[in-house]
């Protein structure tokens, strides 16, 4: 019987300790350790670095197009000058100006100006030459706007230019990216910041005095 009693005894105590033993180390259990652990930080910090990869990968697909397409064609724009292949005048979009480009010569070599050789609206509405009134320099703003120069660039290699181009529509001044995909025919970016915010003109050369 004593043994009988042990038994029962070590029986009863056993769902107790048991039951103690679980609440004691439930903090510890999985689901416990799933919510606000150091486990759920690095979860969000590889969602991040997923989503930054993507974004990289994206920019270099948006902005590698374009230099692939450069490399293919730059031996034509090589073979018909090089650098020196965007001399001449062009006819920008609209059609309502003309921009020349020239060397700016002297120590410069491998840099272009361009100035607006003609304007299908040389005058303002008092019959006078318009002038860059909207220019930031308040110095400047008494100059005629026919014959100014609004391009500045440098050439880059595999037929392009970078620099900027001045907007005497509003007196600002953006960068530009330039490109040719043939001989007469020229791709204009203006941008802020980065070449993903901006605008994309195609001009084309004409040919004769202005």
């Amino acid at each position: 019987m004593a043994e009988l009693r042990a038994i029962h005894n070590e029986m009863a105590v056993r769902p107790r300790f048991y039951y103690t033993k679980v609440i004691m180390f439930a903090p510890d259990t999985p689901k416990a350790v799933h919510k606000g652990s150091p486990f759920r930080l690095k979860t969000a910090t590889r969602c991040f670095l997923t989503v930054f990869c993507f974004f990289c990968f994206f920019c270099v697909l948006l902005f590698g197009g374009p230099a692939r397409a450069k490399e293919v064609r730059s031996p034509e724009i090589e073979a018909h000058g090089g650098s020196r292949q965007i001399v001449g005048c062009w006819l920008t979009q609209k059609g309502d100006a003309v921009v020349q480009f020239y060397d700016e010569g002297g120590r410069n070599e491998g840099r272009f100006l361009g100035r607006l050789a003609w304007l299908k609206e040389p005058n303002g509405d008092n019959g006078r030459p318009a002038l860059d009134e909207n220019n930031p320099a308040p110095a400047l703003r008494s100059h005629p706007i026919l014959g100014l120069v609004i391009v500045h660039v440098a050439y880059s290699g595999r037929g392009s230019w970078k620099g900027t181009v001045y907007d005497p529509d509003n007196g600002k001044t953006f960068s530009c990216h330039i490109s040719m995909s043939g001989p007469d025919t020229l791709k204009l970016r203006g941008y802020l910041g980065i070449s993903l915010f901006g605008r994309t003109e195609t001009w084309k050369r004409v040919k004769g005095k202005f």
